[in-house]
């Protein structure tokens, strides 16, 4: 519907009086919008306009019995059915393009009828300036714009005031001539002046729509940014209007992921930097992906290694926790065979493992920063426990600690590890290796 979604307000002015804007395209794709919104108020009118003209024989033949044998051909073999035949067009894919036009005829066509049939009633002047300003509020209300209504009434409201003039001998009450004159000419005047009225008024609508077409737009392309920059479950949280349930940090117990691939940094030596952004490029996206089905957010990247927090800032049972983090884990490694595939293709003729290390417990969790940049993250001892357990994890291995541990070991197998010593914690963490199987995948 809007081809010209890139206007500015200045692309929308217009000129004088308001009925035509300056720019060429937008007049143009006015024009589309104003057919399709005025469209249903035309076919309803046309309809109605059709169905009332059915009446027209039976009102004739009781008005106007005497003359109704000579008017009978014309009335029911041309004019109504050609009526008809307008209005049936109207389903015509093709004309409704036109629906202006075919509008435009309609009002012409049944003033000249109007005024034929007031005419050949009797009263000849009264009738006939009767029928005209009863047809002439047909405009304004099929929607038709200024010009649209001038070329539709002016013919008929021009021969009303001929048939007045010509028989102005025949009016002989104090100002009936003056009323005869004057009754058709300011009816049409009231009627290009409220077709003026609404066309303004659509033209208005058009102008607001537009710029919130544009506006819409333009949030969906910042939303889109957003997202590239900002993890999923956080663009969520900020374009939902909840932004200060993530500028606050918090105490919270959640579960910390760490991932990083063994030997990368070697390998990436050997690498042009075009391939190196490739590599990176697909380890991200297949990583995030895998992060974010399970209902994690993935917080961090530093070179080849994540850092991703399940329970934040989402919350999530424990239990629940430390099972989709599992399953995220295993999901990643997964996917590691077909990216070396890939990557072997760039260069990388090491394959790549990925080692995890996966901790739960409470943090202080949130938006880190200064005002013109912050990061959402989790700060504590347990995220260090979480660093240091994938550290200790052989190439290939899914390190739990015990805190985490214990909350899945009636659902997910695993061998004890010993013990890993962690800096800044007076006590060694005990770990514990997951077993793949099928229910961990």
């Amino acid at each position: 519907m809007f081809r010209n979604m890139n206007q500015s307000h200045s692309d929308m002015r217009r000129y004088l009086l308001g009925q035509r804007f300056v720019d060429p395209a937008v007049e143009t794709d006015f024009r589309a919008w104003r057919r399709e919104a005025a469209f249903p108020v035309m076919w309803l009118g046309m309809w109605a306009a059709s169905l009332s003209w059915l009446a027209v024989p039976w009102a004739m033949g009781a008005l106007a019995p005497e003359i109704w044998p000579e008017v009978r051909g014309p009335v029911l073999y041309g004019f109504i059915p050609g009526y008809m035949c307008l209005t049936l067009a109207f389903f015509i894919h093709n004309v409704r393009r036109h629906a202006l036009l075919v509008a435009t005829v309609a009002n012409a066509c049944a003033g000249f009828t109007m005024i034929w049939l007031g005419y050949l009633v009797g009263d000849s002047v009264g009738a006939t300036v009767a029928a005209t300003v009863l047809i002439l509020f047909y405009a304004p209300f099929m929607r038709l714009p200024p010009e649209n209504a001038l070329v539709a009434s002016a013919p008929y409201m021009l021969t009303t005031l001929a048939l007045a003039i010509a028989h102005r001998d025949d009016l002989v009450l104090p100002g009936e001539r003056f009323a005869y004159y004057i009754v058709p000419s300011m009816s049409l005047l009231t009627v290009l002046l409220v077709c003026h009225v609404l066309e303004y008024l659509m033209r208005t609508s058009y102008t607001r729509e537009c710029l919130i077409e544009t506006q819409r737009s333009a949030l969906e392309n910042a939303s889109r940014q957003i997202r590239r920059y900002v993890p999923n479950a956080l663009a969520d949280e900020i374009l939902g209007g909840h932004g200060e349930a993530i500028d606050t940090p918090q105490r919270r117990r959640i579960t910390i992921l760490f991932c990083d691939l063994v030997g990368f940094t070697e390998a990436a030596d050997r690498l042009d930097p075009e391939s190196l952004t490739q590599i990176l490029g697909d380890y991200m996206a297949t990583m995030a992906q895998a992060i974010e089905a399970q209902g994690g957010t993935l917080n961090e990247f530093a070179g080849d290694g994540l850092m991703a927090l399940f329970g934040a800032p989402r919350e999530m049972a424990p239990e629940a926790q430390v099972r989709q983090a599992v399953q995220a884990a295993c999901a990643m490694q997964q996917r590691l065979p077909e990216l070396n595939r890939a990557w072997r293709k760039l260069g990388l003729d090491t394959p790549m493992d990925c080692r995890i290390g996966i901790n739960t417990g409470v943090v202080s969790v949130g938006s880190y920063g200064s005002e013109g940049r912050m990061t959402y993250t989790a700060i504590g001892l347990q995220t260090n426990i979480a660093a240091r357990l994938e550290a200790a994890a052989a190439p290939g291995e899914i390190l739990l600690s015990e805190a985490s541990w214990a909350l899945v070991e009636g659902e997910i197998k695993a061998q004890p590890r010993g013990e890993v010593e962690c800096k800044g914690v007076h006590y060694p963490v005990k770990a514990y290796a997951v077993i793949k199987t099928e229910a961990t995948a």
